[in-house]
Order: structure tokens, then C-alpha cells, then sequence
């Protein structure tokens, strides 16, 4: 059990119902019992092996990218701010890129625009908010 509570940190679970308690009340239990659990990253997380799915990707879909640091640039707010498909969330452009002057945060791709028969014409209101602020 030591040798799991040091590989896993943060992460030991118990190892017969795999419940992992995120009050930390499962390693109070073990520590109680002299059982050292590390506040740390789980081995398997600390070496990069889950880099590459954290890294959130997306496929950049202006005709030309007007953004002088090009399109992997992204910004939280501003002209460079990122924005994905309202419907698909894979399709994004930067807001300053967009071929519409509209001055909202909702943006839909020409692949689910022309999916969708009827004309998209959304209010915020209509919307689910995209961020918590």
C-alpha cells in the first residue's frame, strides 16, 4: 500500500471500491495509519505522458489569418481571442479574422451553417453562455 500511495499521491484511491475522496478524507485515513501519501502529482501524470491530450487542439478555418503571431496565437479577450463553432466546437477563428463585422462571441462554421436549413440567426440570449465571468 506504500509503494501505491507513493506512486499515486494526490491520486491514491481505495483499492476495493476505487473511491477516490477529493476532501482528501481516504488519505487522512491512510496517514492515520502510517501510510505516507505525497501531495503530489501521480507518477504516471508527472513524466508528460498525458501532455498531448491536455493540450486542447482545434482546426483554424479562416481563409487568412490576420493575426501577426499566426494562428496558434490566443488570447483570453481581445481581437485574438479564439472562437469555436457555437454547434461542433471544432472549427474556431480568432474574432478579428472573422469575414461577418458582427461584434458578438458566437461564431458558426460554414460546415454546420450549410448542415442547419433554416437561417442562423441567434441572439445571446438564445444562446448557453460560453464562459463563467
Amino acid at each position: 500500500m506504500q509503494k501505491y500511495a507513493i506512486t499515486a499521491g494526490r491520486e491514491t484511491k481505495c483499492p476495493s471500491c476505487g473511491c477516490l475522496d477529493n476532501d482528501g478524507n481516504y488519505q487522512d485515513y491512510l496517514r492515520n495509519r502510517g501510510i505516507y501519501c505525497p501531495d503530489k502529482k501521480p507518477d504516471w501524470e508527472a513524466d508528460g505522458a498525458y501532455d498531448d491530450v491536455e493540450r486542447y487542439t482545434y482546426k483554424y478555418v479562416a481563409e487568412t489569418c490576420r493575426c501577426p503571431h499566426g494562428i496558434h496565437y490566443e488570447e483570453d479577450r481581445g481581437k485574438w481571442e479564439v472562437l469555436c463553432c457555437y454547434f461542433c466546437g471544432d472549427n474556431c477563428i480568432h474574432i478579428e479574422c472573422r469575414s461577418s463585422s458582427k461584434n458578438d462571441k458566437i461564431f458558426v462554421c460554414d460546415v454546420c451553417s450549410n448542415t442547419v436549413k433554416e437561417k442562423l440567426e441567434f441572439t445571446e440570449s438564445d444562446m448557453l453562455p460560453l464562459r463563467n465571468d
